[in-house]
């Protein structure tokens, strides 16, 4: 394992609540987001999808995979995939 270094910013946008983790060292460049909701404002609310700001771009939905945790980005063999790799190029 090596000592695994990211920057945080959390954020509040229209009343979505973002925790952006970014990992420089690591194979990839990963930034994750984890968002947050009220659910019980969400429904009141009436919507069925949650509308995400414009500038926020999703490559993949990696809740649950193992491949996208912390303690998996910090072993050294980590790789991330190339097709990962190209979904997340910035443009």
């Amino acid at each position: 394992m090596k000592t695994l270094v990211s920057t945080r910013i959390c954020t509040i946008d229209e009343g979505i609540y973002q925790i952006l983790d970014y990992y420089p060292g690591v194979d990839g460049q990963p930034l994750t987001c984890i968002i947050q909701i009220n659910e019980e404002e969400h429904q009141r609310q009436g919507e069925k999808r949650i509308k995400l700001p414009g500038y926020l771009k999703i490559a993949k939905d990696i809740t649950d995979l193992e491949e996208y945790q912390p303690q998996t980005f910090a072993q050294n063999s980590y790789q991330m995939s190339e097709t990962d790799k190209e979904a997340t190029k910035a443009e």
